[in-house]
């Protein structure tokens, strides 16, 4: 398998904007520097398997995201779901997880 680092970076930089992060916001919780992260997401930096975990943990993104080969778009809309709810407390998981039952019983109720 050939690591294509230029795709991976295009990933990267897709899920990062779906979560409203800035490069700066990104490099603080990597504990990496903008330009690094600029690097990478453009495919100049080929990081180590490390990088790589630090950056898909804080992008909300799992191995599958980032070495399949096409990059769906429903993918993107995971990715927002999960950047919200990533640090929330139990409580507010389950208040979440209620509204979208609600939203998506009216939706259906409406589609009759």
């Amino acid at each position: 398998m050939i690591i294509d680092y230029r795709t991976i970076g295009i990933k990267f930089r897709q899920a990062r904007k779906q979560l409203g992060l800035s490069q700066e916001e990104l490099s603080f919780r990597c504990n990496l520097t903008r330009e690094y992260i600029s690097l990478i997401e453009n495919g100049k930096k080929c990081p180590s398997l490390e990088i790589l975990l630090i950056l898909m943990n804080n992008l909300c993104l799992d191995f599958q995201d980032v070495f399949e080969q096409d990059f769906q778009t429903s993918n993107l809309y995971d990715i927002r779901l999960l950047g919200l709810i990533k640090n929330s407390k139990d409580v507010e998981k389950n208040l979440y997880i209620t509204i979208i039952h609600l939203i998506k019983d009216y939706i259906n109720k409406c589609n009759m």
